[in-house]
């Protein structure tokens, strides 16, 4: 999974600003059109120190959906907090926070209703 520079920066920043440490980065790839596949985040952190499992949701250009619950037992596994990205995909995909478990969401409704940034969604 690429993630772009903002979001890359955005983590950076905000773990920063938590005093969070060092954060080392492990990225995941997979081929286009397909999710990273949460066994490869499994191997790659197993024997590590991992403190945020992140990944997002729903990929805007390719339109690819990633699951959460096979992330949610890797960042079990990991002793990991999980971070999801819902950006592109809140409104479009379910999503339950709670019985996902996930700690931390991100999200801009404005995408998912495919409507300009800024902009409110009308349940109506």
């Amino acid at each position: 999974m690429k993630a772009s520079w903002r979001s890359r920066r955005f983590f950076r920043t905000h773990v920063r600003d938590c005093d969070a440490g060092v954060v080392e980065n492990h990225k995941g790839e997979a081929p286009y059109g397909k999710p990273v596949d949460a066994e490869d985040v499994r191997r790659a952190g197993k024997g590590k120190k991992i403190k945020i499992v992140g990944f997002a949701h729903g990929e805007t250009s390719t339109g690819v959906i990633t699951g959460i619950d096979a992330y949610r037992k890797v960042a079990d596994e990991l002793g990991a907090l999980l971070i999801v990205d819902t950006v592109a995909s809140l409104a479009a995909v379910p999503v339950d926070v709670d019985k996902q478990r996930i700690d931390i969401l991100l999200q801009r409704i404005a995408k998912g209703h495919q409507r300009a940034a800024g902009n409110v969604a009308d349940y109506s």
